[in-house]
């Protein structure tokens, strides 16, 4: 026991040190996230020295059940891959530069605007591709206009991170710990509208109340035009990618798992593409730097944290934690707040990971399973370490020489975060 929770604590104070200060080993035009190494190596060495059996963590990784890794794992790789082929035809770039035409030289306007992309892409795609494909954008653009970026990239992140919650597929955590109880799509979606719609009216309240003095200010008018650079991939990424979405809500009554009709869809797209570039002597290259996209770093990190959660059930640990929760008046709270600093101690795909399991062992109620859910989207607003989003957008902020202090991240992430998980579980507490 003391042997896996050295391990345990070293690979998580391992991982932050490295966010904090290594985020990325560089070679030449090659570059390598950090963050997923100390998790691996603990891994390794739990499983070496038996404090997890191998035949058991093969048993996990295979097991015909609703938290499989791998499918999980698929899941969110076959969504991520839509998106960014979308992002590739240019659609995410013809929309922001449209909001931005219409704000007509207004920031609270522009601001309104962008915060209400963010979120509309969010909650069809992830967060994570809204960090990813919309940040570099608000910084030249920004940069051209001449007005500070902070207010626009704060709004874009807090939105991203907010509107995740109202569908399963905006958050790999949302995947894994819904399934921790077999919820499925439209179930989730009955439970989540309110929580999602209170947090989203209380966070855009807050950042306008901490970026007014700044929005007053008028911006250059837009008067470029952006078109979609590529309609064939535009078409064929979209109708998928809304097809999945719409057949992923009618999975329970289709009998098909998620992760099959994600990995159909972009199986499809990517035979279309294929085929199209071949018949119409096309470049490949959107294909390529779609690929290139994919968060492949997620692969090694997961299946690390499930090896210590299957550990800490092995050996005894995650009963008792599961038991102390529940011991607690409010499964609400006791759930949602410890998750909620749990993410922001070892990022919330390790803690999402490790209360699926806790949920499973404490019997615990909707209101817990639910609470642990908004902890592990909202949890990303308090500190970077909170999720992948937050390394992500730091390490483009930094790459993109805006200054931005991991102090400062954490001064507006508790005036935003708190006031609005807490709004969130209220509007959980009125809903079940």
């Amino acid at each position: 026991m003391a042997l896996l929770l050295s391990c345990f604590g070293v690979a998580v104070l391992g991982m932050i040190g490295l966010l904090l200060f290594y985020p990325k080993l560089t070679f030449r035009h090659f570059s390598l996230d950090t963050f997923w190494i100390p998790p691996l190596l603990g891994a390794i060495v739990i499983l070496a020295t038996k404090s997890l059996d191998i035949s058991r963590f093969w048993q996990g990784l295979t097991a015909p059940t609703a938290m499989n890794p791998l499918e999980i794992l698929v899941l969110f790789f076959s969504m991520t891959f839509l998106s960014a082929m979308l992002d590739a035809s240019g659609f995410f770039e013809w929309l922001a530069n449209r909001a931005a035409k219409r704000a007509k030289g207004n920031q609270f306007l522009l601001f309104f605007l962008f915060a209400l992309l963010a979120g509309i892409l969010t909650i069809f795609t992830s967060n994570d591709i809204v960090i990813i494909t919309l940040t570099p954008f608000l910084i030249a653009f920004c940069k051209k206009t001449n007005i500070d970026p902070v207010p626009y990239l704060v709004a874009e992140f807090v939105a991203a991170n907010t509107y995740s919650m109202l569908l399963i597929i905006g958050n790999p955590t949302n995947i894994y710990l819904s399934s921790a109880e077999n919820i499925d799509f439209l179930a989730y979606l009955k439970v989540m509208a309110l929580p999602t719609l209170f947090a989203g009216i209380t966070s855009f309240a807050l950042l306008l109340l901490l970026f007014f003095k700044k929005l007053k200010m008028p911006f250059m008018i837009v008067t470029d035009e952006v078109k979609i650079k590529d309609r064939f991939l535009f078409v064929a990424s979209f109708v998928l990618l809304s097809s999945c979405i719409i057949l992923m809500a009618l999975s329970s009554y289709l009998g098909l798992p998620m992760w099959i009709i994600s990995l159909g869809a972009a199986g499809l797209l990517l035979v279309l593409l294929i085929s199209y570039g071949f018949i119409a002597k096309k470049s490949m290259r959107p294909l390529l730097e779609g690929a290139k996209r994919l968060p492949y770093s997620l692969v090694p990190f997961l299946l690390s944290m499930f090896a210590f959660v299957m550990a800490f059930d092995q050996n005894g640990l995650t009963i008792k934690i599961a038991q102390w929760l529940s011991s607690f008046s409010s499964p609400l709270l006791s759930y949602g707040i410890s998750s909620f600093l749990s993410a922001n101690f070892m990022n919330n795909i390790p803690m999402s990971v490790l209360f699926s399991t806790l949920l499973v062992e404490g019997n615990a109620g909707q209101e817990a399973i639910y609470s642990t859910i908004i902890s592990s989207n909202l949890a990303a607003i308090l500190s970077p370490v909170g999720a992948l989003a937050g390394m992500m957008w730091m390490s483009i902020l930094k790459e993109k020489k805006v200054s931005f202090s991991f102090l400062r991240f954490m001064g507006y992430g508790a005036i935003i975060s708190i006031p609005t998980v807490t709004m969130s579980f209220l509007a959980l507490y009125l809903v079940l």
